[in-house]
């Protein structure tokens, strides 16, 4: 099967969920675009593709489709962990820039789906990003002097791009504000 071919598939998926009205009674009530869902993130073969272009698509069905996890929390374990793995190794990660850009960003979206099975999961998400997060100093000594009052912009091979990770400091926050809150009740 050819990545073009996928990808239209998962565009035909995505806009399904579009066409439906009330998606949310859908989903509660694990209608037969849920349970394609389920079968979506149980498909190894799918959802470790690496073509960018897959990847994109499956992206946008994680989030279109990310609340049948926070109405069902027994699903959590096991396809909202998949789908987290998958945004992070195969998104976020990613050899295509494309893709860790709008990864970074709909991890952020799904997070706000499942904030709260996914709070529990808050330090094992940090150690997953850590590395990602770290940002890098520069001294001014070695930039280039500039007749423009531009800035200079530098890209460090191997890391993310500030918006990027500004994306991921965002979601992990929004864990943190949810974790603190669940605690403190």
């Amino acid at each position: 099967v050819q990545p073009m071919e996928v990808d239209a598939v998962l565009f035909l998926f995505k806009e399904a969920g579009e066409i439906v009205k009330q998606l949310d009674q859908h989903l509660q009530a694990k209608g037969p675009l849920a349970a394609a869902f389920l079968q979506l993130t149980d498909c190894e073969a799918l959802v470790s593709t690496d073509h960018g272009v897959v990847q994109l698509a499956l992206m946008e069905i994680y989030v279109r489709y990310g609340k049948l996890l926070a109405f069902h929390p027994d699903l959590f374990p096991r396809y909202g962990q998949r789908v987290l793995q998958a945004l992070v190794s195969r998104g976020i990660r990613s050899s295509h820039p494309h893709v860790v850009s709008r990864a970074c960003f709909m991890f952020g979206r799904f997070l706000k789906l499942v904030k709260a099975q996914a709070a529990t999961l808050l330090t094992q998400i940090h150690e997953a990003l850590q590395d990602l997060l770290v940002v890098q100093y520069v001294p001014s000594a070695l930039l280039p002097v500039q007749a423009e009052v531009s800035l200079t912009k530098i890209a460090v091979k191997g890391s993310l791009k500030a918006d990027d990770q500004a994306y991921l400091y965002e979601a992990l926050a929004s864990l943190v504000t949810s974790a603190k809150v669940r605690s403190n009740a």
